[in-house]
């Protein structure tokens, strides 16, 4: 036997513990709220587990095979689980499960076994079905179902205890009594028709509750999309976000060089090869345009691309003009460049130039305030200043790229 096979073997004899995390006893106690216990974030009683369900969601076996699905998973608020998937707010939709419940009163098997009862639908679900992995939502595998993501359907399981015996004896070097479990069979069966919404034991008002993360009717359509209404979403793409749906990288193959956000890029930290390779890669494409695409700017500014008009002189930092320093030696607009909003206005090198620019503050980089036709202020990015504007919308996430020919350049 292994030691999961050891472990559940036990199970079926003993009470098992509710899951604390040993490492949050001084925190919780000290610092935190000294009546509250160190619960594991995924089963905080204090927090959570009002509903008193668990839940597991599993996505993958063990050894490649396949999972036999029971359910779909409609949509996860992150927040709930913010602790565990380390990501403070967020959503997730996707177009099986198991769950165990228990009694609100102690002393009922349900509730006092209620360890068991978890123990059973987790590593139990791994022995018997190869269970693993959670759904890629930033939700846990395992949790109480305040935490868990809305479901269509969620098998069930309940427990139940007969012969329990206990010993009480007393530790004179403590002082203290002990008491430990001597006896006991506990047993852990499907619900009837493998459902928890039509086994549950709650009140009205909790199984109303329940409803908001088991969705009668097998159907997510509905839930995503009330899901998405509460939150001010509208289903669909933006191009701006989804760079497979962007016309810009349909026709054409870029290669990205440099960004920030969520566009950001892993580079080295030698300057001048940075710059080496950049140049290099720029008079290699098609067309001398270096293209920013900023998702986190104006409209006026999500797009713009400039096109080099002149020679760059020996020893120039052209790859800095863009990051953080945008100075105007050899580098003036209608002299040394133009810029453009439309990139086939950029290709023919004519209609729709901008027609102002300025430079020359250290730190702030393309395209400080230049604008199509006047100033627009705080579009530019810097990758030397640890803040940028705090307008509500700046350059701070965004990509640079230049056009290549070859299929295998575009990132």
């Amino acid at each position: 036997l292994g030691p999961l096979d050891l472990a559940r073997s036990a199970t079926k004899t003993k009470r098992v513990e509710w899951p604390m995390y040993d490492a949050l006893k001084e925190y919780v106690k000290t610092l935190h709220n000294p009546n509250q216990e160190p619960y594991m974030s995924n089963f905080n009683l204090t927090e959570s587990c009002q509903l008193r369900t668990a839940m597991c969601c599993f996505s993958k076996k063990r050894q490649g095979g396949s999972m036999q699905k029971n359910a779909k998973v409609c949509a996860h608020d992150l927040r709930d689980s913010r602790r565990s998937s380390h990501v403070n707010r967020g959503y997730g939709f996707i177009e099986g499960d198991s769950t165990g419940d228990w009694d609100k009163n102690p002393g009922t098997p349900s509730y006092d076994y209620r360890g068991n009862l978890l123990s059973e639908i987790s590593y139990g679900s791994l022995l018997d079905l190869g269970a693993t992995t959670n759904y890629p939502l930033g939700a846990p595998m395992c949790g109480c179902i305040e935490k868990m993501p809305v479901v269509t359907k969620a098998n069930c399981k309940q427990v139940a205890v007969i012969g329990e015996k206990y010993k009480l004896e007393y530790d004179p070097s403590t002082q203290k009594y002990q008491i430990t479990q001597t006896g006991g069979t506990i047993t852990i069966n499907d619900c009837p028709n493998h459902d928890l919404l039509s086994a549950y034991g709650g009140t009205a008002d909790e199984k109303k509750e329940l409803e908001k993360h088991l969705v009668p009717g097998g159907s997510c359509q509905d839930t995503t999309k009330a899901f998405m209404n509460d939150r001010v979403f509208t289903p669909g793409v933006d191009p701006l976000y989804d760079d497979t749906q962007d016309i810009v990288f349909k026709n054409h193959n870029w290669k990205r060089v440099a960004g920030q956000g969520m566009d950001y890029v892993p580079h080295k930290f030698d300057k001048a090869a940075r710059n080496s390779e950049f140049i290099r890669q720029f008079n290699a494409a098609p067309y001398p345009i270096v293209f920013r695409k900023c998702r986190s700017c104006l409209p006026s500014h999500q797009y713009i691309y400039y096109r080099r008009k002149t020679l760059m002189p020996e020893g120039f930092d052209f790859l800095d003009i863009f990051l953080s320093n945008w100075n105007s030696a050899h580098n003036l607009l209608g002299v040394d460049f133009d810029l453009y909003s439309d990139l086939d206005a950029a290709i023919k090198g004519s209609g729709g130039e901008w027609t102002y620019c300025d430079y020359d503050s250290a730190g702030i980089g393309f395209p400080k305030n230049c604008g199509p036709d006047d100033a627009v202020y705080c579009q530019w990015n810097s990758h030397t200043r640890n803040r940028i504007c705090d307008w509500a919308f700046n350059g701070g996430s965004h990509a640079f790229y230049v056009m290549c020919q070859d299929d295998k350049c575009q990132v």
